[in-house]
């Protein structure tokens, strides 16, 4: 009786695991290259070219899109917590108030491309936690984004936007911050090891408790800013 019980369960499960996504909402996003709160949470979309795609406010929780490329596709309050972007072409990708938490960005490449006029936009996207270790997220708009504890070790954020980001406690040892705005955003207790921050712009911004050790600041912008040890107004413009 047990193992009756144990072989219901386990199939039970299984067709739960299987239904995870609803797979008229697939064919209908292969069809019309479109589908606004499509629930496709589960679904294997490993190398699939969905560039240019409309996923508005779709349900992608744990969905594998290793691979996949979605340059320039809308994803604007899209949910992708859990999702493996593990090396996905996200370049012009409109990610603005986006789930992204516990995401695997790994290798994610979310830069411009030379022809492209749109930068990726992840203004309010919640990143926290996500795997985004090296990274390629140069021009990148992440305005009001939360990167609390993600892994950002290595990542290219040349010239990104980070006006009012949220980074307290992440990972951003060997990153490349060069020109990277950062007024206003929260740094504290990051780490910033190794970092190269020459040029950024860190006016307002908050780096209370942060590893600043062997980190290159050379033309950095600093004024009102919260450093470890004091704040530090080098940078101000006189009247």
């Amino acid at each position: 009786m047990k193992k009756t019980l144990v072989g219901i369960t386990l199939f039970a499960v299984a067709a739960t695991q299987a239904a995870a996504f609803d797979k008229t909402h697939l064919a209908r996003l292969e069809a019309l290259r479109a589908c606004e709160k499509c629930d496709l949470s589960g679904a294997n979309l490993r190398g699939r070219i969905l560039s240019g795609m409309n996923l508005t406010g779709a349900d992608l929780t744990k969905a594998n899109l290793r691979g996949s490329t979605l340059r320039g596709t809308i994803l604007t309050a899209a949910t992708l917590t859990g999702a493996n972007l593990y090396k996905a072409k996200l370049g012009g990708a409109n990610l603005s108030g986006a789930n992204l938490r516990d995401a695997n960005l790994r290798w994610a490449s979310l830069s411009v491309l030379k022809m492209q006029a749109a930068a990726t936009d992840l203004s309010g996207a919640d990143l926290t936690g996500a795997d985004l270790r090296n990274a390629y997220l140069r021009k990148a708009v992440l305005v009001g984004a939360n990167l609390s504890e993600a892994n950002l070790r290595g990542a290219s954020l040349v010239d990104a936007n980070l006006t009012g980001a949220k980074l307290k406690d992440t990972n951003l040892s060997k990153a490349n911050l060069v020109g990277t705005n950062l007024t206003d955003a929260v740094l504290t207790n990051a780490n910033l090891s190794e970092v190269d921050l020459s040029g950024a712009n860190l006016a307002s911004a908050d780096l209370s408790g942060a590893n600043l050790n062997n980190a290159k600041i050379k033309g950095a912008i600093f004024c009102k800013t919260k450093l470890p040890w004091g704040e530090e107004n080098t940078g101000c413009k006189t009247p």
